[in-house]
C-alpha cells in the first residue's frame, strides 16, 4: 500500500484529514492516533512486517508494535531495523531478496503468536511489491524484464494473460487515453 493508504487504514481518516498525501509528507500522521495503539492498549499483540512511513529513514522505531521489521522499501539488498518481542534494542538485517525476506519474517512472528494463544494479535505486512521501477513512460514501460527486478528462479514462472472484467474496462478518451 501507498504511503497514504497505509495512513488511511492506521488513523481511519482520509488523507485530506491526516495529511499524508505523498512520499514526503509521512511525517504528517499523527502516531500517537492510530489504530495499533488502540489494538497495543487493548491487550494486543502487534506487528509490522514491511514498509513503515515512506521517507522515515529509521529516524526512530516504529511506535505501538511489539515488534517489527521495517524498511524503506526496495527488492533486493535491503536493510530492515528488527525488534523481536523481548529484545532490549533493535538491529539491522539485510534481506537478499525482501519479498522472500518478509514472507519468512511474517511466518516468525505468527508462530510467536500462536506460542501465545490467550493474546489477540495484529500484525500489518506492507511489502515493496510490486512496484515499478521506471519513473516515466516510455517505450519499454511495459516491458516486464525492465519494470521489475527479481530472483532469475521465477524467469520462467509463466505470467497468465490478463482476462478484465467489465468493472476492469476503461473506455479511451477523447485522445484514446483512459478517462
Amino acid at each position: 500500500a501507498r504511503p497514504l493508504a497505509r495512513a488511511t487504514m492506521w488513523s481511519g481518516m482520509l488523507q485530506h484529514n491526516h495529511g499524508v498525501v505523498d512520499n514526503y509528507t509521512g511525517d504528517n500522521l499523527d502516531l500517537d492516533w492510530i489504530a495499533p495503539r488502540y489494538l497495543r492498549d487493548a491487550g494486543y499483540s502487534t506487528a509490522l512486517v514491511g514498509k513503515f512511513i515512506t521517507d522515515w529513514k529509521w529516524r526512530y522505531e516504529p511506535p505501538h508494535f511489539d515488534e517489527f521489521a521495517v524498511f524503506q522499501g526496495g527488492y533486493t539488498d535491503a536493510r530492515f531495523m528488527v525488534r523481536h518481542r523481548g529484545d532490549e534494542k533493535t538491529r539491522t538485517e539485510r534481506a537478499p531478496y525482501t519479498t522472500d525476506w518478509i514472507a519468512e519474517k511474517v511466518n516468525t512472528f505468527i508462530d510467536g503468536f500462536e506460542a501465545r494463544d490467550d493474546q489477540p494479535w495484529f500484525m500489518q505486512v506492507a511489502p515493496h511489491a510490486p512496484h515499478q521501477e521506471q519513473t516515466a513512460p516510455g517505450p519499454d514501460s511495459c516491458n516486464l524484464q525492465k519494470m521489475y527486478t527479481w530472483p532469475e528462479r521465477y524467469d520462467s514462472a509463466p505470467i497468465p494473460p490478463w482476462k478484465p472484467t467489465p468493472a476492469e474496462q476503461i473506455e479511451g478518451g477523447p485522445n484514446g487515453k483512459a478517462e
